[in-house]
């Protein structure tokens, strides 16, 4: 079968193997939650015996206390990102050579035609109990075989190409990612008549593990003497932390920011620094709807010299998706 063809269904195939421990640990927790919702409420003032400190069951003290700190409560978020790819690549030379001999090149993506941006899912599964919370989260990207012509030589790999010269590329990336969440400030201001919070502010410390997956194929077209094509793939992962930032209104209006960094130093590296700002409207207290913005950026090396594969870029763009919650 073509390489070519090959990586397509792949690519096709991706979605559902990034977002199967998402589903999983849906169906884990989700039995939790339902038996969790079945506690009884906390106290009030008015059923604390006389002689006991008494605290309002919707104050910020009353927030971690009985059921609340024992209830499970779980998101699913199905997510189409627009997202669209920049930076620079360079790919490895069988044995160290390079095309000829010579010195590898790093194009940007744009020279390569494989700039454009394209729908890809993505999707997360957030949890949270009490103070503590979590989320496993992920997406697929894919540009399959887009033409361009080269005005100027490049060293691709094992391609030494010359000005005038047409090559066709393939790109695949995909991401993989579990965090957990610590919050440092849980407030609510304010209730509504029915018991609602009428303002909540969330401050969450974020830790976790990524993993970052590259697959990219460069064809020449036409007819030479030298190679024709050159590819290279490999996966990174790495630790981040940082900060997740929640402003809830009346518990149906959400923003959302997170910031997180990390990496790892040394001949094969990798750093991803990662800003997610999302809205959601939740209607009905089990579903809601979600519009956002994610911009993913990472350099990411493997190998020395000619056998050197690096891609130092990013994704970014905007996404839309539903809220299921448990």
């Amino acid at each position: 079968m073509p390489r070519n063809f090959s990586r397509a269904a792949r690519a096709r195939r991706l979605a559902p193997v990034v977002l199967a421990p998402a589903v999983l640990a849906a169906l884990t927790l989700a039995p939790g939650a339902a038996m969790a919702q079945q506690q009884p409420a906390p106290p009030t003032s008015a059923d604390a015996p006389a002689g006991e400190e008494r605290v309002s069951a919707t104050s910020p003290e009353a927030a971690f206390d009985g059921a609340a700190a024992r209830k499970w409560t779980i998101s699913v978020e199905p997510i189409a990102w627009y997202a669209s790819p920049s930076g620079k690549i360079r790919l490895p030379a069988s044995g160290g050579g390079g095309g000829g001999g010579g010195t590898q090149s790093e194009p940007k993506l744009s020279v390569l035609n494989v700039d454009s941006p394209r729908l890809s899912p993505a999707g997360a599964v957030r949890f949270r109990l009490g103070r503590w919370g979590g989320a496993v989260q992920g997406f697929a990207f894919g540009i399959d075989e887009r033409d361009a012509t080269l005005t100027s030589g490049l060293v691709l790999g094992d391609l030494n190409l010359s000005a005038g010269e047409s090559v066709r590329t393939s790109l695949d990336i995909w991401s993989a990612e579990a965090k957990a969440t610590y919050a440092l400030v849980d407030e609510a201001r304010g209730t509504l008549s029915d018991g609602r919070d009428r303002v909540r502010v969330r401050l969450d410390a974020v830790g976790g593990v990524r993993a970052y997956g590259v697959d990219a194929e460069v064809t020449r077209l036409g007819a030479s003497t030298g190679a024709n094509s050159t590819s290279a793939e490999e996966t990174w992962v790495y630790p981040f932390a940082g900060a997740r930032v929640d402003l809830l209104l009346a518990e149906r209006w959400g923003i959302a920011t997170e910031v997180t960094y990390g990496g790892w130093a040394g001949g094969n590296s990798a750093s991803g620094l990662d800003i997610q700002a999302a809205f959601t409207w939740q209607p009905l207290s089990n579903l809601g709807v979600t519009v956002g913005y994610r911009a993913l950026f990472s350099d990411l090396r493997e190998g020395s010299g000619n056998e050197r594969f690096r891609v130092d870029g990013g994704l970014q763009g905007l996404f839309a998706g539903v809220v299921v919650r448990f």
